[in-house]
């Protein structure tokens, strides 16, 4: 961006020099008027030379345009105002150097917008006005006044221009800088979630689906017709997540569910479930729901005990969001003396990683009940906890004494 800026400045120059030399020949069109016609001729080519020269010494510039080009270009043009107005009659000055004016007056401009320091550039435009003010001597008028005061206005106001453009030129190109490193940070920060998701994911596939087939079979339990659909649905899923980790399963969230029931129900749980879908979540919301409720019924096969195999599954979906909650009637278990880990802290409180909620409570012979909430953006939170003191996402809870054990 400050290139950019410099390269539009020293353009400007080029524009101001090159155009003000025209100016130069107006004097030759009074030739008989001139006491010296042949030094307004020399005057026009010289200025046409020189600023042919400025205009080539700028394009060729790599960066800023040298502080000593632009003094070079004030310098000659008080020479050449001296040496100009000596062309005509000396109560004539002040009219003939009207017509160059212009090319003066557009070097106390590129001083202006040059990265000429201010000390050295008020001295050039010192140097503009005093030799300018000896070419029209002893014509001096009002006007006089005028023309010094142009020379000194021409020269704040480019530098004003400049300044401004290149504070402008610093300034983007530092939220440009800042923004560049936001956007490389939170590109880091998505793909450290990305990579956190797909280990949880992967967690809870080895931990929801695949354990609890290893452990039954170690622990000595019965294998038969339904522990064998048990164990081939696992291997089908299992198979697919070495193919892909980032694997979603593409179905509906009742589908799933009745999937997860119909295993549990095998296993020997007794299951009574109320399963409403006016509206489907992300395939990724009902992959994280789906290893959830997993969890929580291993955990009711492990440790809710003989009365807590009745189980209570309820799932609603719809516009405004899903609400799941399983409950037992097991042997429960006390929140505050059990440590986290394992599935609640992964499997039961997936559902975090897309902007939703888990909610658990249990108490020691009373049983537990997970709940689960998730809303699409733009939806009105979740309600508070119910009067049972159901915590969210409480990290108090382990893997003992019922669902969300």
């Amino acid at each position: 961006m400050a290139e950019a800026t410099e390269t539009r400045i020293k353009r400007m120059m080029r524009l101001i020099r090159v155009s003000t030399s025209a100016f130069m020949l107006l004097p030759l069109l009074g030739w008989s008027q001139l006491r010296h016609p042949w030094l307004a001729a020399v005057a026009a080519a010289a200025a046409i030379a020189e600023a042919v020269w400025f205009d080539r010494r700028a394009a060729r510039a790599k960066g800023p345009l040298e502080p000593a080009v632009v003094l070079v270009d004030a310098g000659f043009c008080v020479l050449l105002m001296l040496a100009g107005s000596q062309a005509a009659v000396p109560e004539l000055r002040n009219v003939v150097m009207t017509e160059l004016v212009p090319f003066s007056l557009g070097s106390a401009a590129v001083v202006g917008v040059s990265r000429v320091n201010r000390p050295l550039g008020l001295l050039a435009v010192a140097a503009l006005m005093g030799a300018w003010y000896a070419a029209v001597f002893p014509d001096v008028r009002l006007k006089l006044a005028s023309d010094l005061l142009g020379f000194a206005l021409w020269y704040l106001v480019g530098r004003r221009i400049a300044v401004t453009w290149r504070d402008l030129a610093e300034q983007t190109s530092a939220i440009n800088a800042e923004s560049e490193d936001r956007l490389r940070t939170i590109t880091e920060q998505r793909q450290a979630e990305t990579e956190a998701r797909h280990r949880d994911e992967l967690h809870r596939a080895i931990h929801d689906l695949m354990l609890p087939v290893v452990h039954h079979v170690a622990s000595g339990g019965a294998v038969g017709p339904a522990e064998e659909r048990w164990a081939l649905r696992t291997a089908v899923s299992a198979r697919r997540w070495l193919e892909d980790p980032r694997y979603v399963r593409a179905q509906g969230l009742r589908a799933a569910l009745a999937g997860v029931i119909e295993v549990f129900t095998d296993r020997g749980l007794i299951i009574t479930e109320t399963l409403i879908t006016r509206r489907e979540p992300p395939p990724a919301v009902i992959n994280a729901l789906e290893g959830a409720v997993t969890e929580a019924l291993n955990n009711v096969v492990r440790h809710a005990g003989e009365r807590g195999q009745t189980v209570v599954l309820f799932a609603k979906a719809d516009e405004d969001g899903v609400v799941v909650t399983v409950q037992d009637r097991g042997v429960g278990f006390d929140r505050d003396g059990v440590p986290s880990g394992g599935g609640l802290r992964r499997s039961l409180r997936s559902i975090e990683h897309y902007g939703g909620r888990v909610t658990v409570d249990s108490r020691p012979g009373r049983g537990t009940k997970v709940r689960w909430e998730w809303r699409p953006a733009g939806a009105d939170a979740p309600g508070t906890p119910d009067a049972s003191g159901a915590q969210h996402g409480s990290s108090a809870v382990a893997e003992q004494g019922g669902v969300a054990a």
